[in-house]
C-alpha cells in the first residue's frame, strides 16, 4: 500500500508539478437525503482559484455491516478517485471496515470557507447505513496494528510538492439518516434552521411549499422562486445583515439571527397583505414581478445542487447556499430606479412607485417611466390633474397639459442611466410654458368658456399670451387672445363670439377680440350690440344709433272702439295692408324722403304675427327728424308700422323701435304723419339716446305739440283722455275740407267711382281695398250710405273741430299744425 502511494505520489509530482503555500484544508463526510448519497466536502482557509491538489488519500470509516465490496466512487473535484485499498473488521478494530480511496488529484478552485464537493458514493442497494465517518489519524488503528495488513490508512492531501495540507475532520460524528441540507453539522431532525437562512423552521413549514419546485420553503433558500434569496427577502434593505457562518451554540441558526432566545429573522411584509415578501413574487403589490424588478440575471429554471437557487444567481452550483446567493450588501446588488433606499424609499422589488412618480400598481402606466407621455407633467401629478398620463394633450386644444399647467421644467431622470426615466427633453411632447404664472386648464380645451379652443387662443401653444395690444377707437388691437379671460379686450363680447360671429354678431360678422372699438366708430363692440348696430370694421357709421320710440293714434282706427285707446286692425284682417309702404312712391312731396330715410318693406309673417293683441298691425305711419335749428328742415325719416296700442315699429320685425345711425345724442323735433290723417310735430327738441327715447303722441299736452298762431289745442283730436292724429285727410295734402276746391269729399267720390269694381253709382257699397278715402279705415272705400266716409269728415268739420265757430261746410283752415 505504501509503495502504491509513493508511486501515486512521484506520478502526480510529474504530472502536476509547482504548489502554493499557505493552505490548509479540512475534510468532513455526510449523507445527502434529497440525493441518497454519501458526500465527502473539503474546506478550504484561503482562497486558491487554481489550487494544485496532489496525489491524496482519503480514508472512509464504516460499520461491518456494509457489504465487503468496493464502493463506487463518483469524482467531482481533485481527480479521479478509486476505492483500491480496503480492510474488513481488522483485529485492531473490528466493529469497522476501512476504504482507502485515492486520487492523483487534479487543479481545484477554492474561495476559504467554502466548501468544495470531492466525491460522492452511494452504498450497495442504495440504502441509507449511519455510522459512516472519515478516518482520524493518530486515533484508529496504524498500519501496525493488528490485522490492518500493513495498509497505510489515512487521510492526506498532497500539495503538490509532497506537502501534506490536510489539517483534520470537521462534523465527523458519524453519517446519520437524517440529512443536514445546509451542512452546517446539524442534521435537519434537531436544526432549528435547516437551510441556514435566518428564518425558523416553524415559521418556513408553516407556509409548506411556496413555489413548485418540489424543494419545502424550510429547505427552499428561494421559497417563492423569484431569484432573491428568503435571507435577502425576509431582512429590511437598509438593516440587511449578512450570515455569520458561525453557530456557537449549534442549533443550525446562524449566530447573526439568534436574536433574544433564538428569535431568528421576522420576515418582512412590504405591502402588508398577502404573504410576506420570501413567500410574495410580487412583493410591492405593483405591476412589475420581483423577478424582473429585481435587476438580478434572468431565471433559467435549473437548479443543479437542489438548494432552491436558481442557477442564474446561485453563485456556488456545486453545494447547498451559499444562502444569500453571494450578495452581502441587496441595496447596491439590486436595481432602485429612482434612487431613494437612503431616503424613505426603497429598492424597486419593494418600491410600488420605482419611477417615483406618485404612483402605483395598476394606476402606473409605466413603473419605469415618471413621465410616460414626455409631456413634463409626472404621471402622479397628472393622476390628480386628471389629465390622461398617456396623452400628451387630454383635452386636444393643440396645448400640451405640461404648457398648460406652467411646467417648464422636465421630470428627472432619476440616475440619468435607466431603466427609470423622466421626462425626455427632445420630445416634441415637452412644450415648456414661456409664462408659468398663467396657467389653462388641460381638461378643458377651452379654458375661459369663450367659445374659442385655448389652442386657438395660443396659436404657437406656448403657454403665453405674445404680444396683447388692446385697441380702441383710435388704434387697432393685436396679438393673441386670453385663453383664460373670456372678454380679452373687455368690450363686453366673448372672444369667442367675436372671432366667431355668434350670438349678437351672427349675420353681422366677426369683430376683433383684441380691440375695444373694432369699427373705430366710438363705441365699444358690446356697446353696438346692445344699442343694436353693427360694430363690425366698415360699419363706423352706426356706433351713435339712437332708439325711437314713438306711440300715436290714427282718429279713423279709432272710430267705433269706444274711445279705449286701441284701434281697430280691420285693414290687416282684411289682408288689405300692402307689403311696401305707401309714401316713397306715392309722388307726394309731403312724404319725401331724407337722410337715410328711404323705402321699407314687411312681410305677411309680419303682419300676421300677433294677430288678436294689441301688437296686431294697424297701418304704416311716415316719421320725421326734423332740425333743432330749423323745424321746418326735416334731416331724417323713416317709414314704420304702427300697432293697435299705438306703438310705431320697426316693419323688418313688426316689434322693435325705430333706429336712426348718428342720431344719439343729437336733438331733433318729432313729426308723425299719415296718409289719411293731419300729422302733427313736438313743440320742443327731443334729445335721442342709445337706450331709447320715447316721443308719446297719444298723451301729449298742448303745450308739448307744435302749433301755429291761434291753433293751440286743435292739433290733434282730444278723445278722452286720449290724443289722435286727425282724420278726413283723403287727398293727403295739408288739411281737410269738407267742400270747395280740392275737398277732401271730392277724393272720397273720386276713388268710389274709380274702384276696379265700381258700378258708376254714388252708392257703391263694394269698395274694398287700401284707399286714402277709407277715412275710418274699416278696408272700404265709401261715398253714400251707412258708415260712408264722407260722414267721418262732416262730423270732424262741424263737430269737432273747435276752430270751426260758424260750422261752416266750406271751412278751409282746418290745417295741419307743422311748419
Amino acid at each position: 500500500m505504501r509503495r502504491s502511494l509513493q508511486l501515486l505520489a512521484f506520478l502526480g509530482l510529474m504530472l502536476l508539478g509547482g504548489a502554493l503555500v499557505g493552505q490548509n484544508i479540512e475534510l468532513t463526510l455526510r449523507y445527502n437525503i434529497p440525493l441518497a448519497r454519501y458526500e465527502v466536502y473539503a474546506r478550504p482557509d484561503a482562497t486558491n482559484p487554481a489550487f494544485t491538489w496532489g496525489p491524496s488519500q482519503i480514508t472512509i470509516v464504516v460499520p461491518p455491516s456494509i457489504s465487503n465490496t468496493a464502493f463506487t466512487i463518483n469524482s467531482v473535484n481533485a481527480g479521479a478517485w478509486l476505492d483500491n485499498s480496503r480492510v474488513y473488521v481488522p483485529t485492531a478494530d473490528p466493529a469497522h471496515d476501512f476504504h482507502g480511496v485515492g486520487s492523483l488529484g487534479s487543479s481545484v478552485d477554492f474561495t476559504s470557507g467554502q466548501e468544495v464537493l470531492i466525491f460522492y458514493f452511494s452504498l450497495p442497494g442504495g440504502a441509507c447505513t449511519p455510522g459512516l465517518r472519515l478516518f482520524i489519524n493518530g486515533t484508529d488503528p496504524n498500519s501496525a496494528a493488528p490485522g490492518m495488513g500493513g495498509g497505510d490508512f489515512a487521510n492526506t492531501i498532497d500539495n503538490g510538492n509532497v506537502a501534506d495540507v490536510y489539517i483534520g475532520n470537521y462534523n465527523n460524528i458519524g453519517t446519520t439518516c437524517f440529512s443536514d441540507t445546509d451542512g452546517d453539522g446539524v442534521t435537519d431532525n434537531v436544526d432549528i434552521d435547516d437551510d441556514n437562512d435566518g428564518i425558523l423552521d416553524s415559521v418556513e413549514d408553516a407556509a409548506a411549499n411556496g413555489d413548485t419546485d418540489g424543494i419545502k420553503n424550510s429547505l427552499d433558500l428561494d421559497s417563492d422562486n423569484d431569484g432573491i434569496p428568503d435571507n435577502i427577502e425576509a431582512q429590511t434593505t437598509l438593516g440587511y445583515v449578512v450570515p455569520s457562518g458561525s453557530d456557537s451554540d449549534g442549533d443550525g441558526l446562524d449566530n447573526a439571527y439568534e436574536g433574544a432566545g433564538n428569535a431568528g429573522l421576522t420576515p418582512v411584509n412590504t405591502d402588508g397583505t398577502d404573504s410576506p415578501d420570501y413567500l410574495d413574487t410580487n412583493a410591492d403589490n405593483e405591476d412589475g414581478l420581483d423577478a424582473a424588478e429585481s435587476g438580478l440575471p434572468a431565471l433559467t429554471g435549473t437548479d443543479t445542487d437542489n438548494d432552491g437557487l436558481d442557477n442564474a444567481v446561485d453563485s456556488d452550483d456545486s453545494i447547498f447556499g451559499p444562502v444569500n446567493a453571494g450578495i452581502s450588501s441587496p441595496k447596491t446588488a439590486l436595481i432602485d430606479t429612482d434612487i431613494d433606499v437612503n431616503t424613505g424609499g426603497d429598492l424597486d422589488y419593494r418600491d410600488n412607485d420605482p419611477d417615483n412618480d406618485g404612483l402605483s400598481g395598476p394606476a402606473d402606466p409605466n413603473p419605469n417611466d415618471a413621465d410616460s407621455d414626455d409631456d413634463g407633467v409626472s404621471d402622479g401629478a397628472e393622476a390628480t390633474a386628471g389629465t390622461d398620463p398617456n396623452d400628451p394633450d387630454t383635452d386636444n386644444d393643440g396645448i400640451n397639459d405640461g404648457t398648460e399647467l406652467g411646467i417648464n421644467t422636465p421630470v428627472p431622470d432619476p440616475d440619468g442611466a435607466g431603466p427609470a426615466m423622466g421626462t425626455n427633453p427632445s420630445s416634441p411632447n415637452y412644450v415648456p410654458d414661456a409664462d408659468p404664472s398663467t396657467t389653462t386648464d388641460p381638461t378643458d380645451n377651452d379654458s375661459d368658456n369663450d367659445g374659442l379652443n385655448d389652442g386657438v387662443e395660443d396659436p404657437n401653444f406656448n403657454g403665453k399670451q405674445d404680444n396683447p395690444v388692446i385697441g380702441n377707437s383710435s388704434t387697432t388691437g393685436s396679438g393673441e387672445t386670453n385663453p383664460n379671460n373670456a372678454d380679452s379686450d373687455a368690450d363686453g363680447l366673448s372672444d369667442g363670439v367675436e372671432v366667431n360671429a355668434t350670438g349678437p354678431l351672427a349675420g353681422k360678422g366677426s369683430t376683433n377680440p383684441m380691440d375695444t372699438d373694432s369699427d373705430n366708430g366710438g363705441v365699444s363692440d358690446g356697446q353696438e350690440t346692445t344699442n343694436g348696430t353693427n360694430p363690425v370694421v366698415g360699419s363706423a357709421n352706426d356706433d351713435q344709433q339712437a332708439k325711437l320710440l314713438v306711440k300715436v293714434l290714427l282718429q279713423g282706427a279709432l272710430f267705433g272702439t269706444g274711445n279705449t285707446g286701441i284701434m281697430r286692425d280691420d285693414l290687416r284682417a282684411g289682408n288689405y295692408l300692402p307689403l311696401n309702404d305707401p309714401y316713397t312712391t306715392s309722388g307726394n312731396p309731403r312724404f319725401a324722403h331724407a337722410g337715410s330715410g328711404a323705402a321699407a318693406s314687411t312681410t305677411n309673417t309680419v303682419l300676421n304675427a300677433n294677430a288678436g293683441t294689441n301688437n296686431a298691425i294697424v297701418d304704416w305711419v311716415f316719421i320725421e327728424l326734423r332740425s333743432a335749428a330749423n323745424s321746418a328742415t326735416v334731416v331724417e325719416t323713416r317709414v314704420a308700422l304702427v300697432q293697435r296700442d299705438g306703438d310705431v315699429v320697426s316693419p323688418i320685425d313688426g316689434t322693435s323701435p325705430l333706429t336712426i345711425n348718428g342720431a344719439a345724442g343729437n336733438g331733433y323735433f318729432i313729426a308723425v304723419k299719415h296718409r289719411n290723417h293731419l300729422g302733427a310735430m313736438t313743440e320742443t327738441v327731443r334729445t335721442l339716446t342709445f337706450a331709447g327715447t320715447t316721443v308719446d303722441f297719444t298723451t301729449m299736452s298742448n303745450a308739448n305739440l307744435y302749433n301755429k298762431n291761434g291753433y293751440d289745442g286743435a292739433e290733434m283730436i282730444t278723445i278722452g283722455s286720449i290724443r289722435a292724429l286727425w282724420a278726413g285727410n283723403a287727398n293727403a295734402d295739408t288739411k281737410v275740407k269738407y267742400q270747395g276746391t280740392n275737398s277732401d269729399n271730392s277724393s272720397v267720390l273720386n276713388q268710389v267711382l274709380g274702384h276696379p269694381n265700381a258700378t258708376g253709382t254714388y252708392n257703391f257699397d263694394q269698395g274694398f281695398g287700401y284707399f286714402y278715402g277709407d277715412i275710418n279705415m274699416d278696408g272700404k272705400v265709401k261715398y253714400q250710405g251707412t258708415n260712408n266716409d264722407p260722414t267721418f269728415i262732416f262730423t270732424n268739420m262741424i263737430t269737432n273741430y273747435t276752430l270751426n265757430t260758424l260750422d261752416l261746410y266750406n271751412y278751409d283752415l282746418f290745417i295741419e299744425q307743422l311748419p
